[in-house]
C-alpha cells in the first residue's frame, strides 16, 4: 500500500506540472510478484468489486450494524476513487 500510495503521490506532482522533470529513483525489481499483484488487483475491480458491491447492498452483508448505509457506500466509493486513480 505504501508503494501504491507513494506512485500516487508522483502521479499527482506530474499532473501538476510545478516541476520539468520528476525523477524516480527506486531498486529494480527482480520478480514477478509486483506485476501480478496488479494484475489482481484489476481483475478484483474489473469483475468482482461491482458484484461485490451490488450484493453487499442487496443483503446487507459486510456492512458493520452501526455503519449508516450512507456512509457504508461512501467507504465503497471512496475505495473505487483510489483504484480509479491508480488504474490512471
Amino acid at each position: 500500500m505504501e508503494e501504491l500510495f507513494s506512485l500516487l503521490r508522483v502521479k499527482r506532482l506530474a499532473e501538476s506540472k510545478a516541476y520539468d522533470v520528476l525523477i524516480i529513483d527506486c531498486a529494480p525489481r527482480r520478480d514477478r510478484a509486483h506485476a501480478r499483484r496488479a494484475e489482481i488487483l484489476n481483475f478484483y475491480f474489473k469483475r468482482i468489486f461491482p458484484i461485490q458491491k451490488t450484493v453487499l447492498r442487496s443483503c446487507g452483508g459486510g456492512q458493520p450494524r452501526h455503519v449508516d448505509a450512507a456512509a457504508f457506500d461512501d467507504v465503497l466509493s471512496a475505495v473505487k476513487r483510489v483504484y480509479d486513480e491508480l488504474e490512471a
